[in-house]
């Protein structure tokens, strides 16, 4: 005979304790309305330091794959259903803290979570890929240079780097 569980699904882990925290990635996922391929990619994102290591990084990677394919049907529904931005990018620093995420992992799941185009995605995934490299060739610290600047978010891919506005420029055309 079958019974009911009387626990709670959150008390309860099977096979390790590789998503215990406060704030749990099916949780965060939901509060934030992301679609399955976008909730499946961060949940490998988020664990792959506490699991399969680079295989979890490289499921991830498969997963934005399809998203990419699917974007356009995929962005229809989440407008329909995803919470603002405001309340998506507070539960998302929320889920990130309670999970002691990196910076590079951070910042990828922030872009999943709030992406409106494919580029975004492509963003996404491009971001990813560097996280792969640099956990392919075991640094800890995850990626430098440039590359750290665009996943930190200070430098956004192919966006040009702003100039002083003075006289001579000021009715340059701006990036946006």
């Amino acid at each position: 005979m079958f019974s009911i569980p009387q626990h709670k699904a959150n008390e309860v882990q099977i096979g390790g304790d590789h998503y215990k925290s406060q704030y749990q990635h099916w949780d965060w996922a939901i509060n934030v309305g992301l679609d399955y391929l976008g909730s499946a990619a961060t949940k490998y994102i988020t664990r792959w330091q506490k699991k399969d290591g680079l295989k979890d990084l490289q499921k991830a990677g498969h997963y934005m794959d399809k998203l990419i394919e699917v974007a356009p049907l995929v962005i229809v529904r989440l407008q329909i259903i995803r919470p603002n931005l405001e309340f998506i990018l507070c539960e998302t620093r929320k889920f990130i803290r309670e999970n002691q995420l990196g910076e590079f992992e951070a910042a990828i799941c922030k872009r999943i979570a709030t992406w409106m185009t494919t580029d975004e995605l492509h963003t996404a995934r491009g971001m990813l890929n560097s996280l792969i490299i640099s956990a392919s060739h075991s640094s800890p610290t995850g990626p430098s240079g440039e590359m750290a600047e665009q996943l930190r978010g200070t430098t956004p891919p192919d966006t040009p780097k702003p100039v002083p506005l003075e006289d001579s420029n000021k009715h340059a055309e701006r990036a946006k």
